[in-house]
């Protein structure tokens, strides 16, 4: 049998690998709101990528499996579409990376080896 390697997100397919830049690019040309974190499992750094379709200011927390948030970053509605996190000093486990702008909450989880 035949695999591939594409995941349907918004009703469009999109490939489950791809260096960063490509990645990026695919994000930002849909018009729904995406969420991915990379790679994952991550040790030492994260990169979050996001496309989120209104213009108000956005918030990424890195949240652990008890709720508490272990990081926070804000971003401008104008800043790039992905952003890298340091997660060298988190201990290993289940994560949670939650998007929050205006009424849009968007979720992944990771795991920090």
């Amino acid at each position: 049998s035949e695999t591939n390697n594409f995941c349907i997100s918004g009703g469009v397919a999109v490939p489950l690998w791809q260096s960063d830049e490509i990645y990026a690019r695919t994000l930002t040309e849909g018009t729904t709101n995406t969420l991915e974190v990379l790679p994952n499992p991550a040790q030492d750094n994260l990169t979050v990528y996001y496309n989120v379709t209104n213009d108000l200011n956005i918030d990424i927390h890195v949240v652990d499996i008890t709720g508490k948030i272990v990081r926070e970053i804000a971003r401008d509605a104008n800043d790039a579409n992905q952003v890298q996190v340091n997660i060298n000093d988190l201990t290993s486990g289940f994560y949670f990376v939650r998007l929050v702008s205006g009424d849009t909450v968007l979720s992944k989880k990771f795991v920090k080896q």
